[in-house]
């Protein structure tokens, strides 16, 4: 979860800093060794996949060309493929791309930590398929819980237990900004992106 959640990020949980030669040693481990020309291979097969970048993304094309640099260090041939948004989407829930960077929002982004749409099993927007019968269970639960510890308790654990997997990696958090008069009142402290600053505003806001 996002640290916007509030109480519910969980930041305890199992953390993998860059260690390129730990990462060699890992494919060493299970059999990818380099090749003549420096591709790592198994059995004939060489180490190679493709990231499916937006078409045009200014923002995202640069993270895609970094990622195949670090990856090629290691042996691995990482190839860049630009597509639409639109076919993207038609492919990502059918796990199509071998690996894609896309924008990702859960649960009603004013802090409500849900995440059935993006962890649950066959959610509509869990774009690497991921599927635990234990997380499935905590997210049914977290939505019906009442108190608030409880609740922190069961979020903390499904993110403990998607840290420990791995489905996804998240490579940044942009941070954006909502400028508003100060004779608005009542507005949410914190969002995940800043146009949920205005869901339940004829409830939230006083004028003054």
């Amino acid at each position: 979860l996002s640290p916007a959640t509030g109480d519910y990020y969980n930041p305890d949980v199992t953390q993998y800093p860059y260690d390129p030669e730990a990462a060699a040693a890992l494919l060493e481990e299970a059999g990818w060794v380099a090749g003549g020309d420096g591709v790592r291979e198994k059995d004939g097969v060489k180490a190679s996949f493709v990231i499916t970048a937006i078409a045009g993304d200014t923002q995202r094309r640069p993270i895609a060309e970094i990622a195949q640099a670090l990856w090629s260090e290691l042996g691995v041939d990482v190839s860049i493929e630009e597509a639409q948004v639109g076919d993207i989407l038609a492919t990502l829930p059918n796990g199509e791309l071998d690996a894609s960077l896309f924008n990702w929002t859960y649960g009603g982004g004013n802090g409500e930590p849900d995440a059935r749409q993006t962890l649950g099993t066959g959610g509509p927007n869990n774009f690497s398929q991921f599927s635990n019968a234990r997380v499935d269970e905590l997210l049914a639960l977290g939505v019906t819980q009442q108190d608030p510890a409880e609740r922190q308790a069961t979020y903390h654990e499904i993110q403990s237990i998607v840290a420990d997997e791995v489905p996804f990696v998240f490579n940044i958090f942009p941070i954006s900004y909502t400028f508003y008069n100060e004779r608005i009142k009542g507005l949410p402290e914190s969002v995940l992106a800043s146009l949920y600053i205005l869901q339940n505003a004829y409830k939230l806001w006083k004028v003054e």
